[in-house]
């Protein structure tokens, strides 16, 4: 149930889930375990549709408190290989703090701060 009150206070929506909370008292702390539930996506680069993943990123953010505790967001950020325009490519598809998944126009910004996220293609530096 926590889990699902977490999915809407995030603006998460499928595949994306919430698949865990652990609620640290002691140290004042929340991490919320996101995940993306789907072997495919569109290419976030081209839009092609159905692209397989291919790997997976972990990545951690610190949200903002929740009440009195430290929130930190925990994601195995899907990567899709495109096979239409070839980039590799970390989707991002659900609403969010300043850098992480799903800010509308989280790929701009992860660039200019210089995030792992983004577009590389073969022969890139």
């Amino acid at each position: 149930m926590q889990e699902a009150l977490f999915c809407q206070a995030l603006g998460l929506a499928e595949p994306w889930a919430v698949e865990r909370v652990a609620l640290g008292v002691a140290r004042s702390r929340i991490d919320l375990y996101i995940v993306w539930r789907a072997s495919s996506a569109a290419c976030p680069a081209c839009s092609a549709a159905e692209q397989k993943l291919h790997d997976h990123r972990q990545r951690s953010w610190r949200h903002l408190d929740f009440f009195q505790f430290e929130a930190y967001v925990h994601c195995e950020l899907p990567r899709i290989a495109c096979s239409v325009c070839q980039a590799t490519m970390t989707t991002v598809s659900y609403k969010g703090a300043a850098g992480w998944p799903g800010r509308p126009g989280l790929q701009g910004q992860h660039a200019k701060a210089g995030c792992h996220t983004g577009v590389t293609r073969p022969g890139d530096a």
